[in-house]
């Protein structure tokens, strides 16, 4: 890692979960765990759980004969979840904590055409459906409308994959770096979903993980991970104004929480459940990325996803000092956190 990164690193390594008022360092801990969350995974990527090692033999770096799924990408590169999860921090920091569409999309063009924020600066990984909603941006099409079908006009349900959950926790952060108020900050959540996943599923997911990430960041000590993603849902329903469409959506996300078991899968509500079911299966920060890992399929993304959280909760004290010699950042992403810790 480049000595540029010094001062992020360090604030974010400062980071004690509990500190009050809730620090930049707090932000700072978030976005490199889910980086490093994300690059943890990305070795593993498709692969189903019973040929992964065990979780205490995954490692950044693997051993020389392990099978890793990208044979070209070096260890510690994180793929498209945080590339994208960059493009939307970039953006809200450009526009003073607001969430410009535009601005937004466009940084998410030049990540994918020219390898914005792309830890080692190829883009190997990208979604079905953020590839077409991203084609249709070059297009002319306006961002609020990307996402939905050349032919209905309207976000169909097979759109539901995870590629905006992955990227919506600097929504929270909005909260603390640009005293945005935190109902503005879960509304951010969710409309940054709409550039690529435009169903209410998909938005509502986010909402919901922004949601949860702010209690986090603010000391929720309920006993468990689903106990607080419940709550966060509760506080959703009660605070936001949501439409019959998103009502129905939270009760669908609802649903899958209490009867169905989360696989690592792609599809938005699964990755999101997944997260709660590896962090409920965790003590520290390395066991939860490990555990997100164990469910294999999707591994990136519910690494990443689960690193931002687990790095709120426990702080990266946990993570192999040689790990951070390893992950590869870019040079705007170092110019971007190095802004943010200023």
């Amino acid at each position: 890692m480049s000595s540029a990164i010094t001062e992020p690193l360090r604030l974010a390594l400062g980071y004690h979960p509990g500190d009050k008022p809730v620090s930049k360092g707090a932000v700072l801990a978030g976005v490199f765990g889910a980086l490093m969350g994300d690059a943890f995974g990305v070795p593993h990527e498709f692969k189903p759980p019973y040929i992964l090692p065990t979780a205490d033999h995954l490692n950044l770096v693997m051993p020389a004969h392990y099978p890793k799924t990208y044979s070209g990408i070096p260890y510690g590169t994180w793929s498209d979840d945080g590339s994208q999860l960059l493009c939307l921090l970039d953006s809200l920091e450009s526009e003073g904590g607001q969430l410009v569409l535009s601005t937004f999309g466009a940084r998410l063009l030049a990540w994918y055409e020219r390898s914005l924020h792309q830890a080692g600066g190829i883009v190997f990984d990208c979604g079905g459906q953020t590839a077409y909603a991203l084609g249709r941006l070059k297009e002319g099409v306006t961002p609020c409308r990307a996402a939905l079908s050349r032919f209905t006009a309207e976000a169909e349900r097979s759109s539901n994959g995870n590629g905006a959950l992955m990227r919506a926790l600097p929504a929270a952060f909005s909260s603390v770096l640009w005293e945005v108020s935190e109902e503005e900050a879960v509304r951010m959540g969710a409309q940054q979903s709409r550039i690529t996943h435009a169903h209410p599923i998909s938005m509502i997911t986010c909402a919901l993980y922004t949601q949860l990430a702010i209690q986090v960041m603010h000391g929720s000590r309920l006993p468990s991970w689903k106990d607080r993603a419940i709550s966060a849902a509760h506080q959703l329903e009660s605070e936001l104004e949501l439409s019959d469409e998103e009502l129905k959506a939270l009760d669908e996300i609802r649903r899958f929480g209490r009867s169905e078991m989360p696989t690592g899968g792609g599809y938005v509500v699964n990755s999101f459940w997944s997260a709660i079911y590896a962090l409920d299966r965790s003590t520290d920060y390395l066991s939860a990325i490990r555990a997100a890992v164990s469910l294999g399929d999707d591994t990136d993304t519910t690494a990443c996803i689960v690193g931002g959280l687990a790095a709120l909760e426990h702080g990266l004290a946990t993570v192999p000092t040689q790990w951070w010699e390893v992950l590869t950042l870019p040079e705007e992403s170092v110019g971007l956190l190095t802004r943010i810790a200023a």
